[in-house]
């Protein structure tokens, strides 16, 4: 409900009270007047302004009722569109949620390929340099120093 609407509605409650205060005490005058005038033309002129006034009511009363119906309309738009949103966002999260999982397990899928991979490129090499070692040169040391998979050094002696 906008600010806008609710001091409408508050101005013409206003109003409201306002020009009931103002046709009661029209009435009381009028009733005071016709009792010292007898039925003359006062009477008349107080009974123009309660009519005039009475229609003023009517305006306001059915002005007022256009608004309560804008407001209810607009509160329900508000609800749809909240509505709306929730539900725009419990469907991203689930999209999200899906889509990341999928994305995760490909990656770990294909990481694990790779270390799969790796490891058995190193036992391919180890294997080989272990058959082979006597036969590489490795300059003045008597050793060849490997690494296993989990960064321990593996000694082979020539």
């Amino acid at each position: 409900v906008s600010t806008q609407s609710t001091g409408e509605i508050t101005g013409l409650k206003d109003t409201i009270v306002q020009l009931n205060a103002a046709l009661k005490t029209a009435l009381e005058e009028n009733s005071s007047k016709q009792a010292h005038a007898g039925a003359g033309g006062v009477f008349h002129l107080y009974a123009e302004e309660k009519r005039r006034m009475e229609e003023q009511v009517r305006h306001i009363n059915t002005e007022n009722g256009k608004l309560r119906s804008k407001v209810k309309k607009l509160v329900q738009e508000l609800q749809d569109r909240e509505d709306m949103m929730d539900e725009e966002i419990e469907r991203i999260k689930e999209h999200t949620t899906a889509t990341w999982d999928e994305q995760y397990r490909s990656w770990m899928s294909k990481t694990e390929s790779k270390m799969s991979f790796l490891r058995q490129s190193n036992d391919n090499m180890q294997s080989f340099l272990i058959k082979n070692a006597r036969h590489l040169p490795f300059g003045a040391t008597n050793e060849l120093l490997l690494f296993n998979e989990y960064g321990e050094k593996v000694t082979v002696f020539q």
